[in-house]
Formats: structure tokens, C-alpha cells, sequence
């Protein structure tokens, strides 16, 4: 009876006539209420999670995980596999950030390593190896940041105490022990004010003394150095500085040192604005040189001669008269150290008689790689020569070799 029915049912829908039979929708609906009800809403992401697990894909796993426990918030299996795979990821990375740690770890290691862990807290949350390290990392990092804290304590009572050497050094210190410190640029600047204002008041007090040299070498400390304390006292040492020099030259001139007039002059930077009075020095102390070495080679003093020539042809160097008389003391200087040695030919035994000239000839040799200048070997020659020539003796032949 029912195959009867369930035939003309089907009979009568290929025919598309309508067959209302209420037995075939009871069954239908029967069967799908059993089967929404075998099929549980978390399925479809929890398949999705352990798929991206598998896969190693561990963040967006648990992203599948917390959806599917989101669906089915008592799903024993989700929460156990959600636990597993949050402590297969935060190992992960704690691996990874102790592999990045220098040892000891620095205090910049450490910055890097909490900032890491830190965008991983939604995961490790909770898990104790997780919570473990970063209280190790932070309790190391505060350790070293209360070193670094006491260093500027210190800089900062040095440059309270006016000792501006003393806060360079603690602040070097402060870079070498933490140079990613967070308040490094602030302690730098204002150093660097301590410096300007300790500088400035001691490059004042130099040219209020008159110390130009002082004042000049504290500026120069200052150099590149863009601020209006530095650029008023530069404009006032610019000013200062030419008349000192004038009154300087004047000074060394006077006393016929014209050449530390010269280098006081070259040596402050500003000829082209002196250059009147650097043509006069130098004109002035090339006659007077010369004049000097003349002197002093008429006295037979070729090595002072040759100094005031020196000095001449620095400020003159294209002196005909200071040239000739350099080298006229230098070829004196160079006379008057040259020594000489005469190695005569060495008696020989009757057997061999050419062995004296080669035991000579070995000397002269060594004599030549170990001797300094000025110091000059006579030919072997020259010396038989003479002894023929004048029949004399080793003794009469030193006279007359000049050995």
C-alpha cells in the first residue's frame, strides 16, 4: 500500500501534477530535524582550526578556535585544543626572542625582547612560562635602567659643581652602558646647554684677561656650534683678536723674532685680513736672516748660519741671496761631519798570497751595510798608491788621508 502511494506520488510530480501527501513531508521533515540535530554550529570552524594547525599556521588557528568556542561555548575538545595550540605558539616565540638575546642579554636586548612579548599577550595570557619571562625580562631591564639613572645623578651633580670634564665622562659612560635609553637624548641636550653656558663664561673671563690664546682654543672647542652665546663672544674675540695680534707682531719684531711673529700670524687664521702686515714681517725678516747667516758663517758657525737661512727662505722663499747662503752653510755642515776610515790590504802568508786583499775586501763590505752616514771608507786603491807613491808608514799616511 505505501510503495503503491509512494509510486503514484512520483507519477503524479513527473507529470507536474501536485501530490499533496502529508506522509512524505512528515518523513522529510523528520529527517532533516535529525540531522541539524547530529551536526553541531562549531563543526565547520573547528575543522578550519585544526586544519591551519596542521598546516603550522598557528595564529590563525586559534583565531578558527576562538570562533568555533564562540559557537559552542561549552565544546570541551575546542577549549583543550584552543589551550595546546596558545602553548605551542607562545613557545614558539619565547624561542625565538631567547634566541635573540645577547649574553648577557643588553639593555637593548631586553626593550626588544618585552616588546615582543607584548604584541604576543593575547596569547600568553595566562600561561605561566609566558608570565615568567616577561617578569624575568622586566626585573633585568629595571636593574640596568636604575644603572643608567644613577649615572645621570652623577653627570648632573658634576655639571653642578662646574666640572664640565667630569659630566663628558659620566656621559660617555651612560652610552657605552645603555645606549638605547629612553631619556639619552634629553640628558645629551642638556649637557650640551652646560657645556655652551661653562664654555662661554670661561672664553669671557679669557678675553676680559687678555688671554687670547685661552679664548681662542675655547672657541675652537665650540666649533660648528649654532647658538647666540657662542656667536656674540665670537663676534667680540674677532674684534679683540686682530689688535692682539698687531700688538704681538709688533712685540716679537721688535725683539728680531720675526719668524714667531710669522707663525703667530699664520697660525691665527686671518692673514687675508692682515695682509699688509704679513708682507712687512716677511720682508723685514728675510733681510734681517740673511744678514744673520752671513754673520755666523763669517764666524765659521755653519750650523747656526744654516738655521737663520732657514728662516729666511720660510718667509722669503723665493730669495736668490737667502738660497745662496743655505747652501753655502750646508755644504759646510756636511764637510764638517764627514769621517773617514782607511782599510788597508792585510799581510798575507806566503801560501796564499791573494788571502790579505779578500779579508780586506769582506770588511769594507760589512763596513759599507753598517756604518752611518758621514762616516766614508777610503779606497783600498788609494791607499797603496800613496804608500808607494811616499813611501811612509800607516802613521804619516793618517795625516795625509785625513783618517
Amino acid at each position: 500500500m505505501i510503495a503503491d502511494r509512494l509510486f503514484d506520488s512520483n507519477r503524479l510530480l513527473g507529470s507536474g501534477i501536485a501530490a499533496p501527501t502529508r506522509c512524505g513531508s512528515v518523513l522529510l521533515l523528520a529527517l532533516l530535524v535529525f540531522c541539524s540535530a547530529c551536526v553541531s554550529p562549531a563543526s565547520q570552524p573547528l575543522h578550519a582550526a585544526r586544519a591551519a594547525r596542521g598546516a603550522g599556521d598557528l595564529v590563525t588557528a586559534i583565531g578558527h578556535y576562538e570562533k568555533a568556542l564562540g559557537l559552542a561555548a561549552g565544546h570541551k575538545a575546542v577549549k583543550q585544543e584552543l589551550a595546546a595550540t596558545r602553548g605551542e605558539l607562545v613557545d614558539g616565540i619565547l624561542g625565538e626572542v631567547r634566541s635573540r638575546l645577547g649574553q648577557p642579554p643588553s639593555p637593548a636586548d631586553l626593550r626588544e625582547a618585552l616588546a615582543a612579548l607584548d604584541q604576543a599577550e593575547r596569547y600568553g595570557r595566562g600561561l605561566p612560562a609566558y608570565t615568567a619571562a616577561v617578569r624575568a625580562y622586566r626585573e633585568k631591564l629595571a636593574t640596568s635602567e636604575a644603572a643608567s639613572e644613577a649615572r645621570v645623578a652623577s653627570l648632573r651633580a658634576a655639571m653642578k659643581a662646574g666640572r664640565l670634564e667630569a659630566a663628558s665622562q659620566e656621559l660617555q659612560a651612560l652610552r657605552e652602558l645603555d645606549p638605547s635609553w629612553p631619556g639619552l637624548g634629553a640628558v645629551e641636550s642638556e649637557l650640551e646647554s652646560f657645556r655652551v653656558e661653562h664654555s662661554s663664561r670661561r672664553a669671557a673671563a679669557a678675553l676680559d684677561a687678555g688671554d687670547i690664546p685661552s679664548a681662542r682654543a675655547i672657541l675652537q672647542r665650540l666649533e660648528g656650534l649654532d647658538h647666540p652665546r657662542v656667536r656674540e663672544l665670537r663676534a667680540r674675540f674677532d674684534g679683540v683678536e686682530l689688535d692682539w695680534i698687531r700688538d704681538q707682531a709688533e712685540r716679537l719684531t721688535a725683539q728680531d723674532r720675526y719668524y714667531s711673529a710669522f707663525l703667530e700670524i699664520q697660525e691665527s687664521g686671518r692673514e687675508d685680513e692682515l695682509a699688509a702686515l704679513v708682507r712687512q714681517v716677511r720682508m723685514d725678516g728675510a733681510d734681517h736672516y740673511l744678514e744673520q747667516a752671513r754673520l755666523r758663517l763669517s764666524r765659521d758657525e755653519s750650523g747656526r748660519a744654516y738655521l737663520e737661512a732657514m728662516k729666511g727662505l720660510e718667509l722669503s722663499p723665493d730669495d736668490s741671496r737667502l738660497f745662496d747662503v743655505h747652501r753655502d752653510a750646508r755644504d759646510r755642515q756636511l764637510a764638517a761631519i764627514q769621517t773617514y776610515i782607511a782599510v788597508p790590504t792585510f799581510a798575507t802568508p806566503s801560501a796564499h798570497p791573494d788571502l790579505g786583499a779578500q779579508f780586506s775586501d769582506a770588511l769594507i763590505s760589512h763596513l759599507f751595510r753598517v756604518l752611518p752616514y758621514g762616516v766614508n771608507i777610503v779606497e783600498r786603491e788609494k791607499i797603496d798608491l800613496l804608500l808607494r807613491e811616499q813611501r811612509a808608514g800607516f802613521a804619516e799616511l793618517g795625516d795625509v788621508l785625513n783618517v
